[in-house]
């Protein structure tokens, strides 16, 4: 909008009282409505094939079926969860999930524990445990003391001092005089 411009106030109220009507019945939800206003304006295209899209996507990975058989068995060498197990845990992350839906999350749990079983069979010899990525082994000075100054330089530096202690204001609320 150009500086000064101002829309007729009577559209203003039009568009206001528009967007505060409930929606009819046969009425398209409205972000179907505003997707329609932008087609037919030409910003947006047609739908996009879905073999283009997965290209153009840059986190776009292949199901394992489409890789392959071999691929398709990470699961190899690791127990197979059971549906009580699964259960089990989607009680415990409090979710209600359907049967076909811990179906899936015990297949997707007996993937993770495959993974762990494959790194279990790596050959860790000689090399040493590392209790966090962070550690970079004294990154931090050791605690030495250091030189202090005198009490009676500190009492002097203190703007209400009760010689061996410092006065400070109350903090907690309450009233009255130390």
């Amino acid at each position: 909008m150009a500086l000064g411009h101002r829309p007729a106030p009577g559209a203003l109220r039009l568009a206001r009282a528009r967007l505060h009507q409930p929606r009819r019945a046969n009425d398209p939800p409205p972000c179907t409505r505003i997707r329609t206003r932008i087609r037919s304006r030409g910003r947006a295209r047609g739908p996009v094939p879905r073999a283009a899209a997965q290209q153009r996507t840059p986190n776009f990975r292949p199901t394992r079926a489409a890789l392959g058989t071999d691929a398709a068995r990470v699961n190899d060498g690791a127990p197979s969860v059971p549906l009580e197990t699964a259960r089990r845990v989607a009680t415990l992350a409090r979710l209600a999930l359907s049967d076909a839906v811990l179906g899936e999350h015990a297949r997707a749990l007996s993937s993770v524990l495959g993974h762990f079983e494959s790194i279990r069979a790596l050959d860790l010899t000689g090399v040493e445990p590392m209790a966090h990525p962070a550690d970079a082994g004294g990154a931090l000075g050791e605690d030495e003391p250091g030189p202090v100054l005198a009490r009676e330089v500190l009492m002097g530096l203190a703007p209400d001092a009760a010689p061996p202690f410092l006065r400070v204001p109350r903090v907690l609320g309450e009233s009255g005089s130390a």
